[in-house]
């Protein structure tokens, strides 16, 4: 069931703004930030429906989670708000069957199921939006008060945030050229040119992904790094007159 699940949850921007929510959809198997947005609002329930509402345009998704009674009876009675209605127009929302779940707040599941990935939406991911601080900071120590929530307020600081939401990969060494930085990242998106990578490019000038160098397996990233071995070049004997 969860694997296919999104979980969906709102914060407040801040006090200064009570007409905005952070919106956040997460996945309810791994946690992995799915999409985020903001709604300018003063009302907690449109913002929660229009956070299930956000839920319903990524796929795959058979169910979706939220910790807000009124924003699911919203939709089982077909009164959403016109913020709502706009995302869940079939352009931007496949059709597709969705069941929509309520989830209590700050509770797991029994038995020793899934964790509460709502809170999580809540607590770090949604919040994380509204703060430049970082959500969380290994080197600050467990007495050590939270930093005040500064809000993101500029294009480029909410652009930077999503950034490091979704990077994956360590960037490269500030140390490193142009070059090596792109021959890395070719490394860690497993893209670097090798022959069976060069055959669907330029068959005609790789018109084989066979290792050149041992003929003995295909010329994959493993092999040309650490398990090629070339042939031994024959051996001569010096025969003295």
């Amino acid at each position: 069931m969860y694997r296919e699940s999104h979980f969906a949850d709102i914060t407040g921007i801040n006090r200064m703004r009570p007409d905005a929510f952070a919106v956040a959809v997460i996945s309810a198997a791994t946690g992995a930030l799915k999409t985020a947005a903001s709604i300018r609002t003063t009302h907690t329930t449109l913002a929660e429906e229009f956070a299930i509402a956000l839920a319903l345009t990524q796929l795959p998704c058979t169910t979706i989670l939220s910790d807000s009674r009124l924003a699911i009876l919203r939709f089982a009675t077909n009164q959403l708000s016109p913020a709502t209605l706009r995302i869940c127009t079939p352009s931007r929302a496949p059709a597709k069957l969705a069941r929509l779940a309520w989830f209590p707040a700050h509770t797991d599941l029994p038995n020793g199921g899934t964790v509460n990935r709502n809170a999580e939406a809540d607590a770090t991911t949604a919040r994380a939006l509204t703060s430049r601080a970082a959500v969380h900071d290994p080197l600050r120590s467990v007495q050590q008060p939270l930093p005040k929530p500064t809000p993101l307020l500029t294009y480029g600081e909410i652009l930077a945030w999503y950034r490091d939401t979704r990077r994956k990969y360590p960037p490269p060494h500030p140390d490193l050229s142009r070059a090596e930085s792109t021959i890395l990242r070719q490394l860690q998106t497993e893209a670097i040119w090798t022959p069976v990578f060069a055959k669907h490019i330029c068959p005609a000038v790789y018109p084989t992904d066979h290792c050149q160098h041992c003929n003995a397996a295909t010329a994959t990233t493993p092999h040309l790094l650490w398990d090629c071995r070339p042939p031994e070049a024959p051996k001569t004997q010096c025969h003295q007159a």
